[in-house]
């Protein structure tokens, strides 16, 4: 076994594995050990037995322990190995490192205590180098993109109880297994690294800290039933402690160990056009410039100092401050320093993560306005939201991740994707409730409110503009994540991204500035004829509002009303009733005058206009506005009315039916 895992038997064992399958010398190895472990188990049956059997050569250590389960059921008892003390393995190996401890008391069941468990300790060399690269990996279980290799000597652990033989010489079939793989069961093995380098750099902004192309490292266990030959597998094996030297970890099964480290990514800079360059500056520096003339206006104009216009500025400060910050990392000058690539990072971070969230301000702040009417007023409730949000979802890298920051190529916060989490994922959510208000905007926009009023007319206008260019930084960023976070397309979606986000600024003034008649009225110097057309819409309005007012009494008085007096003595034949007194119903007042009217039918019975006569009924007592019921006759159809006084004597009557 020695010799198979000699150097010069490299190119041999990776033709085999070309040929077979990778992981055929691990593999191997695996069978070895569970032979080593059936042979424990068989030198049971001999007359003489040994409490431990060893062997060490220059590439294998092999050695079985045989313990009484009665003596590991007692849970201060713990198994170490190897055993050094024992046998040649410090003078062979050059004062090897590596260690297995097993945590015992895990055989609970009773029946076991009489029973001899066989516990195998291996420790192979040179399988690193046996075994061909890149690994055949678990895409679920590790990053496959990029590259990994062993980076310790494999050690092993197993174990196997003897046999229950019988009185006849046969195995008790009743008997328990009395394994040692159970649920309390912790395996804890060190591996001293081949590699003797940190696992990721920590704080290296200075050029004479020490760098480092170990992304991680992650302790794994050969399991022989994945896949149709086996693999490693991390699943159940955690890191207690890695440095520089050295990894410890905690496994739950038996098997074959190994530390396995995770390079970093290739940092993929492909070769973009020449004239990428070239376009960009110019595209960024227009962009600017319609940026700063939108500031400049909207801060100087005072009829554009309202919510949605304000809302605007922010936006065009954030997107100004990210651009100007995109620009300089299109230079390699600045994106070789570090100390440059981590501030340009968290300058990228704020500036375009505050415009997602004004973006979705201003997204609400529309559909307020469309759907309520609410067009003032909550300005600074979302400066604070927007700025909280995004002073927070900054921060969180900041106190966390700083080891990270300023390492991608592109100086975009990390290389890593953990620190992005916290710009995308906000992001996201901010994109989200502005497409929905986009949503809402557009099935709102042809109310009558909004065609009629000419006040909500100019933020009909600002909502669709705002509505537009939220829908472009949506696209703009949404391709922008699929680059940054390194989604595999099979091409790069770097410099799409770049020509949609240099065109930011145009589209901000096209949509917000230009799209906006209030914008553009503002520019064209005609503020005070708006401000009168404004005024003028107020006036009507308000003329508009006194004159129902004045309206609504006389209304209120022709309207019908029920009786407010018991119902009096029968009409007679003529349509006349007797006038009533006080003593007839001492809770009403006597009638003042009583009006009989009669309609004759006109020869303009259509429906516009009837002819009256009225035929007064004297009283000489005379009482203002005291209404009496009338009695209205056409043919057989009669109907009571309830007027008053001084609407009969100077008004027409009108049928109220």
């Amino acid at each position: 076994m020695s010799n198979l895992l000699h150097s010069d038997k490299q190119t041999k064992w990776h033709t085999y594995e070309k040929e077979n399958s990778q992981g055929a010398p691990v593999s191997l190895l695996n069978q070895a050990t569970e032979y080593m472990v059936a042979m424990g188990k068989a030198s049971g049956c001999e007359e003489e037995v040994k409490d431990r059997y060893a062997i060490t050569e220059d590439k294998v250590h092999m050695e079985i322990n045989r313990w009484k389960i009665s003596e590991l059921q007692k849970p201060s008892q713990s198994f170490y190995g190897p055993i050094y003390d024992h046998t040649k393995l410090r003078k062979i190996w050059e004062d090897p490192k590596e260690t297995v401890t097993v945590s015992m008391g895990t055989h609970t069941d009773p029946r076991c205590k009489d029973r001899t468990t066989n516990l195998v300790v291996a420790i192979y060399d040179n399988v690193q180098i046996h075994t061909h690269l890149p690994l055949d990996l678990d895409e679920e279980m590790f990053n496959t993109k990029a590259p990994h290799l062993l980076d310790t000597r494999v050690s092993g652990l197993m174990a196997g109880t003897d046999p229950d033989w019988t009185k006849d010489g046969e195995v008790n079939p009743y008997s328990p297994h009395c394994d040692l793989n159970s649920p309390s069961l912790e395996v804890y093995y060190t591996l001293a690294h081949l590699v003797p380098m940190p696992a990721r750099r920590t704080p290296q902004f200075h050029s004479e800290d020490e760098e480092t192309e170990i992304y991680t490292r992650h302790c794994v266990r050969w399991n022989p039933f994945m896949g149709d030959k086996g693999g490693w597998d991390k699943t159940d094996c955690s890191v207690v402690y890695s440095s520089t030297y050295y990894t410890r970890c905690s496994c739950k099964q038996t098997g074959l160990y190994a530390v396995m480290a995770e390079l970093r990514e290739p940092k993929d800079t492909s070769d973009h056009p020449e004239w990428l360059l070239t376009v960009l500056l110019a595209l960024y520096s227009i962009s600017g410039l319609c940026l700063i003339f939108f500031i400049l206006v909207v801060a100087l104009v005072g009829v554009l100092k309202e919510q949605f216009h304000l809302l605007g500025l922010c936006l065009a400060v954030s997107v100004l401050g990210g651009s100007c910050a995109m620009i300089a990392t299109l230079f390699d000058t600045v994106t070789e320093d570090r100390h440059d690539c981590a501030t340009l990072g968290v300058v990228l971070h704020l500036c375009y993560l505050a415009a997602g969230a004004w973006m979705a301000m201003i997204g609400h702040a529309a559909f307020k306005c469309i759907t309520s009417g609410i067009v003032d007023g909550q300005m600074k409730q979302y400066a604070l939201l927007a700025g909280g949000l995004t002073s927070f979802c900054v921060g969180i890298p900041l106190c966390f991740y700083l080891h990270d920051l300023g390492d991608d190529p592109y100086c975009f916060i990390s290389w890593e994707p953990e620190p992005k989490y916290f710009f995308f994922g906000p992001l996201v959510l901010f994109i989200g409730v502005a497409l929905f208000c986009v949503g809402v905007i557009f099935l709102n926009l042809h109310t009558a409110a909004l065609r009629n009023n000419p006040t909500m007319g100019d933020y009909r206008t600002f909502s669709i503009g705002s509505a537009i260019l939220i829908i472009y930084f949506s696209i703009t960023w949404i391709i922008g994540g699929i680059n940054y976070m390194r989604v595999d397309l099979g091409f790069s979606m770097y410099t799409y991204f770049q020509i949609l986000n240099s065109l930011m600024g145009v589209m901000l003034l096209l949509c917000i500035g230009v799209g906006s008649s209030r914008f553009r009225m503002a520019v064209a110097g005609q503020a005070k004829r708006r401000a009168e057309m404004f005024q003028n819409h107020v006036n009507k309005n308000n003329e508009r509002e006194r004159l129902q007012q004045q309206e609504s009494p006389r209304r209120q008085d022709l309207a019908p009303t029920p009786p407010t007096r018991p119902v009096s003595r029968a009409f007679s034949a003529d349509g006349a009733r007797p006038i009533t007194t006080d003593s007839d119903f001492p809770s009403r007042p006597s009638s003042a005058q009583i009006f009989l009217i009669t309609c004759l039918p006109s020869n303009r019975w259509s429906g516009r206009g009837l002819d009256w006569r009225t035929e007064e009924k004297t009283d000489e007592q005379h009482i203002n506005k005291t209404q009496v019921p009338l009695q209205l006759s056409h043919n057989a159809l009669s109907t009571m009315y309830t007027v008053d006084e001084m609407t009969l004597r100077d008004t027409p009557i009108q049928s109220t039916r």
